[in-house]
């Protein structure tokens, strides 16, 4: 199971700030919150979002739903982050 956290926007649309789903991968991750709430899953899978997985920023391009997760992993979803 991966320790789910969803920052700003994400947390008020899902209605939920951390929560433990299970999931193999960053990309089976993202299917199970997209079959629970489908806006938070189209914005899940927008290139703009940030992904942090265990702290750090995870890896971007079209193999990264393929990044594999590990039982108390952390995941944290948010919107971009801009400034200077």
């Amino acid at each position: 199971m991966a320790r789910v956290t969803l920052f700003g926007a994400f947390q008020d649309m899902a209605g939920w700030r951390t929560r433990e789903v299970d999931a193999g991968t960053l990309g089976a991750l993202r299917e199970a919150l997209s079959t629970e709430h489908a806006p938070l899953g189209e914005r899940l899978e927008h290139a703009s979002t940030l992904v942090i997985l265990n702290g750090a920023v995870a890896p971007r391009g079209r193999h990264a739903d393929d990044t594999p997760l590990s039982p108390g992993d952390e995941v944290g979803f948010g919107p971009p982050v801009s400034g200077g």
